[in-house]
């Protein structure tokens, strides 16, 4: 009797989140100066494994990764990322990944866009205005370009 309500209070006892899991393994995935400039400005530095480039990836859902020169602007920007429905800091991890490990099928995959759209969005209503209208009767007609806009790489 005493284990089963263990058992029972357990279940309400706080836990992490899919989210908060996700984000734990993106930092332990992240190297100190990675982990500061994610800390202190919201996007990481990455070197592609086989051109040598500069990527930026962004704390942002949509075109959150910019191809930096060696100045430090931006010459592209990209969006790529991995099918299904992810966390954040999963999505994150595995733009870090193929950035490092395959980088030219991840580039293949990539929509491009050039460096004068350098602007990052963090919600869907820039997605649904690009496609054209964000009242609440364009929402459900709209959301069927969701995915094709958000997944529009590997």
């Amino acid at each position: 009797m005493n284990g089963l309500l263990r058992a029972f209070w357990a279940a309400f006892e706080p836990r992490e989140t899919a989210e908060q899991r996700s984000m734990r393994l993106l930092r332990a995935h992240l190297n100190a100066q990675q982990r500061r400039q994610f800390d202190e400005h919201g996007w990481f530095d990455v070197v592609g494994g086989q051109s040598g480039r500069q990527y930026r990836v962004y704390r942002a859902y949509v075109t959150n990764v910019q191809e930096v020169g060696t100045d430090g602007a931006c010459v592209q920007v990209l969006c790529f990322s991995p099918r299904g429905h992810l966390s954040f800091g999963d999505i994150l991890l595995a733009q870090k990944v193929a950035l490092e490990l395959f980088e030219g099928d991840a580039l293949a995959a990539a929509c491009r866009w050039p460096a004068s759209v350098v602007r990052r969005y963090t919600s869907l209503q820039f997605v649904l205005r690009a496609a054209g209208g964000t009242s609440q009767v364009d929402w459900a007609a709209k959301s069927a370009l969701v995915p094709r806009l958000l997944l529009c790489g590997i």
